[in-house]
């Protein structure tokens, strides 16, 4: 059925174009929990962040589509460089 319908568009000169997935820029919310503590939340999930004199560590990074987001939430609550992000069972120096 798809087939005729594309088959018929193309014949009339009907443009076909194949559609574009949404794109969208997911606000992160950042709680504190602690003095060294915060929870990033957003579209994907919640992100932990750990901040002490060396750096910052994100666990359970899970708010990849909105990477440039996460940086910047993480640069809001610390001027620290992301040092350490734990996903799940592996972890990933950011050195």
């Amino acid at each position: 059925m798809k087939m005729f319908l594309l088959a018929g568009a193309l014949l009339l000169g009907i443009p076909v174009t194949p559609q574009q997935p949404p794109r969208f820029e997911p606000d992160i919310k950042s709680s504190r929990l602690s003095e060294n503590l915060h929870v990033l939340e957003g579209a994907g999930g919640n992100v932990a962040a750990f901040t002490w004199d060396g750096g910052v560590l994100l666990v359970d990074d899970k708010i990849a589509p909105a990477s440039p987001k996460l940086k910047g939430a993480v640069a809001a609550i610390s001027s620290r460089p992301i040092r350490f992000v734990e996903e799940g069972f592996r972890a990933v120096s950011g050195e």
